[in-house]
């Protein structure tokens, strides 16, 4: 070992969190040791390397607002942080353009891509899919291994959005190596349901005549994911032979398969599309997708009724066959149609589904007294049985309370009959769990039910653990995810400062979800 790198390994086990050592990568820690005394402060390198995370967070801040090479080369290093509270911190400020070209291109390297550190090469691969560019292709290219799915799944979503802003470099000759990079995204179709399906419709930014072929290919596939996939590459590439897939497949038999071909019919916006849509109003069988149908209507329409099929088709008979859905400037119709809809009356939780789950963030806040002795646990539980109480017995439900990882009720949805609507009263007033509320780890726990249509989260607004912890990053994350399986978030804010509330809210609405808010 080098003196250079035994100084960075020293100053890697400075860094202690929780009262263990926090374990950062000598590269990326020792970029302290290298930085000179006038360009970092003594103050700064002491918390770059603090135990506690939030001075660690306002380290990276101040760091990227120093912007030197050297200032620079530390918030990388923070990449590598246990806790996503730093971590999250210096991807946001890499992904910024106030990050030199010379420094941020480092990531293509050990410190980013080529990571052992999963979490870190995954978080380099994002960051560069949020530059404008030009962006080298090659590195993301070499992202793309089935050995590693996670890490390919984030090299494609990136690849996509830069290609789809003209932002992908490929080089001297670009033809030909674009062609290279459709041939090895198209392998990876195949390979497991998340991965193959977002190998789809990167391919479709990619090369119109593969995708086209591979879409056909998956139209036909067992895995809900990959049919959905399949419509929006076909829309994508080509609307007219789009509408005719949509059309099918809005009565598919995955609710969630229906829901991408409701969205990419309002999309659409023709006569036929308007005619398909208004024909499920009296088939559709899940109560979120029947629920989204009528605004869905009224933003393309102008036209105010409700669930009866028969007002719609009226009005519908009358239009030209030329016509053209409206611009849609708002949400206000879907917002309006949901608050009005709730399957759960009274002082409970929402409940705008009959396939939902849940989730309780109990970190440490739920247990402080905050009214005559009691905690915001015993204040809540009225509201957790009076949910409970209201649930139609047609309805399928779980419960996900979460601190670090979620204490499930049940492993999958059951049944709101007598029997399990008890057992869930008991399991309510048995919780006692404590400790850090990792709420995106809570959502992929929740999205492991092929069922869930819909989570209802509970929460003081606060992230407080998990490798996801900026609200404002997460709430994008998670809508973005929703493009190949919509789910609705509904969010309940407990005692929510004011600034946490604007990015629940953003989530919620741009769902479909409401937002309701608990003072005590």
């Amino acid at each position: 070992m080098n003196v250079r790198m035994l100084l960075l390994w020293l100053c890697a086990c400075l860094a202690w969190t929780g009262g263990g050592l926090l374990l950062v990568d000598p590269a990326g820690a020792g970029a302290v040791a290298s930085a000179s005394k006038d360009e970092i402060p003594s103050k700064l390198r002491s918390d770059l390397l603090s135990r506690y995370e939030k001075d660690r967070q306002g380290a990276v801040k101040k760091l990227a607002a120093i912007g030197t090479e050297e200032a620079w080369e530390l918030v990388i290093g923070a990449l590598q942080d246990a806790k996503g509270q730093v971590a999250d911190e210096a991807q946001l400020q890499l992904a910024s353009d106030a990050c030199p070209d010379k420094v941020w291109q480092s990531l293509f390297g050990a410190e980013g891509l080529g990571s052992r550190d999963e979490w870190v090469a995954l978080r380099a691969a994002e960051i560069l899919g949020m530059r404008r560019g030009p962006v080298d292709a090659q590195p993301l290219m070499g992202c793309l291994s089935k050995k590693r799915p996670l890490l390919a799944q984030a090299a494609l979503q990136s690849i996509e959005r830069l290609q789809a802003r003209g932002a992908l470099d490929f080089g001297k000759n670009p033809d030909k190596q674009q062609a290279r990079a459709a041939k090895a995204v198209a392998s990876l179709v195949g390979a497991g349901p998340e991965l193959s399906a977002q190998a789809i419709v990167t391919l479709a930014e990619l090369d119109a005549e593969s995708a086209s072929k591979v879409a056909r290919q998956a139209s036909r596939s067992k895995e809900p994911l990959e049919r959905a996939a399949a419509l929006c590459a076909r829309w994508r590439i080509e609307d007219a032979g789009a509408l005719q897939w949509a059309i099918e497949w809005s009565a598919d038999p995955d609710a969630g398969v229906r829901g991408v071909a409701a969205r990419t019919l309002e999309a659409i916006g023709t006569k036929p599309a308007l005619l398909a849509l208004i024909a499920r109003l009296d088939v559709e069988p899940r109560e979120k997708l029947l629920l989204e149908l009528v605004p869905r209507l009224q933003r393309m329409t102008g036209f105010k009724a409700g669930r009866q099929g028969s007002a719609w088709a009226a009005y519908a008979q009358d239009l030209p066959d030329d016509w053209r859905a409206q611009p849609s400037t708002s949400s206000e119709a879907q917002k309006e149609a949901a608050e009005g809809e709730s399957m759960v009356q009274g002082a409970g939780l929402p409940t705008f589904s009959d396939r939902i789950v849940y989730l309780f963030d109990f970190s440490g806040s739920i247990w402080n007294e905050v009214r005559d002795g009691k905690t915001r646990k015993q204040l809540l539980d009225p509201v957790f049985h009076q949910t409970l109480d209201a649930l139609k017995p047609a309805t399928r439900f779980n419960l996900g309370p979460y601190t670090a990882s979620v204490k499930p009720w049940q492993e999958r949805l059951t049944d709101a009959d007598e029997r399990r609507v008890k057992d869930a009263h008991r399991f309510i007033e048995d919780i006692k769990i404590t400790g850090p509320g990792d709420f995106y780890a809570a959502v992929q726990w929740a999205k492991t039910d092929p069922e869930v249509d819909t989570i209802c989260v509970l929460t003081d607004g606060a992230p407080s653990g998990g490798r996801r912890w900026n609200m404002e990053a997460m709430a994008q994350r998670l809508i973005d995810e929703n493009r190949l399986r919509p789910i609705r978030y509904d969010v309940v804010l407990v005692d929510c400062p004011k600034g946490l509330a604007r990015h629940w809210r953003y989530l919620a609405e741009s769902t479909g979800g409401v937002v309701q808010t608990l003072e005590f």
